[in-house]
């Protein structure tokens, strides 16, 4: 006899981080280029099926459009995708060994988070879980901010781009 309760917990950290990785960057996405959301889950699939090939065609396309070196929102999600997994390891780093993620997978254990933040309050009749959820503090945060930053940087979005995605990430694990 199997356990269906557990099917949430039992998620591996991989398939976790990359689910994580989704739902987070389509928040960004959301509120930098919303026009791109119809093609995200489109343009989120060939990220994961082939990352290089993904920025490069968005840079490519970029270059045809003549926006030169700021990236264009219309081409956000491959550089959102990339930032993101990004800033979620080098979270994932800093907690892991720490009580909190002791025992699950630090991924499977936001993911929990991110997905039910929009739920409804949990009733008396309802058991709460007795985890204590995994939220970055302060410091934490900021660091996620620089190093989202960095990343941008690194793969050429221009300043103000760098600054929005890097907020639109940060209030994401903030609030998720």
């Amino acid at each position: 006899m199997t356990d269906d309760r557990g099917d949430e917990e039992e998620l591996d950290d991989a398939s976790s981080e990359q689910d994580l990785t989704v739902l987070v960057a389509r928040d960004a996405v959301a509120k930098m280029a919303p026009q791109e959301l119809p093609l995200f889950k489109a343009n989120s699939d060939a990220y994961f099926t082939d990352r290089d090939r993904a920025l490069s065609d968005a840079r490519s396309s970029d270059d045809m459009l003549g926006f030169g070196a700021g990236v264009a929102i219309a081409f956000l999600t491959p550089y959102a995708l990339d930032v993101v997994r990004d800033v979620l390891q080098f979270f994932a780093d800093e907690i892991k060994g720490t009580v909190r993620a002791e025992g699950k997978g630090v991924f499977a254990a936001l993911l929990r988070r991110f997905r039910h933040k929009d739920a409804p309050p949990k009733t008396a009749d309802v058991p709460v879980e007795d985890e204590e959820p995994i939220r970055p503090s302060q410091e934490e945060l900021i660091r996620l901010r620089e190093v989202a930053i960095e990343k941008a940087a690194a793969l050429g979005l221009s300043e103000k781009n760098q600054e929005l995605l890097a907020d639109s990430i940060v209030g994401s694990l903030a609030l998720g």
